[in-house]
């Protein structure tokens, strides 16, 4: 670990990006060596803030709602002390079990995951000949059939989201300092 330095911010200048996080992600892969033994190689990705609250904003107002459905709630059983019922009754709940709501999601945390990433790494993509690809839909292709892993994927956004975070969560606002 570093050592722990501090900025006093006194004026922002137009430009001026004292809140910019960046870092390297490293994972591991194995590959076999001429003499058939295994190597551990470690690739290291750079990776910078993506204003996580905010992507995650844009991305709730497309998550998915699980459907609701009536409950039959009969008075004196355990969910009726839950809730606080005191006779029978026909509750509405949300149902998180329902097939179609858990394939959405999962395709909805899929996408949440690529798009923190695909923000996040500060590589360049290119194709055959050198041109600059700008496409996600492409860029994503691209880091599927490179052999990342959905292991890697999680490694790298979790690396992301840390580069804030843990300042964040040890910030000591009382005495100033973070």
């Amino acid at each position: 670990m570093s050592e722990l330095k501090t900025l006093k911010l006194t004026k922002l200048i137009i430009g001026d990006r004292p809140f910019h996080s960046n870092g390297v992600s490293t994972v591991k892969i194995t590959q076999i060596d001429e003499n058939g033994r295994n190597d551990e190689i470690f690739i290291d990705i750079p990776i910078q803030s993506i204003g996580i609250p905010e992507l995650m904003e844009n991305l709730n107002k497309n998550r998915p709602k699980p459907p609701s459905k009536q409950l039959q709630v009969k008075k004196n059983t355990e969910l009726a002390k839950e809730l606080g019922l005191q006779m029978n009754c026909v509750v509405q709940i949300l149902d998180y079990s329902d097939e179609n709501y858990q394939k959405e999601i999962q395709k909805y945390n899929e996408e949440e995951g690529w798009d923190i990433l695909l923000k996040g790494i500060c590589i360049d993509f290119e194709d055959e000949a050198g041109n600059k690809i700008a496409d996600n839909g492409c860029k994503k292709e691209i880091l599927k059939n490179s052999g990342l892993t959905n292991n890697h994927m999680l490694q790298i956004v979790n690396d992301i989201n840390s580069l804030t975070s843990n300042m964040e969560a040890s910030a000591d606002f009382l005495s100033g300092k973070l």
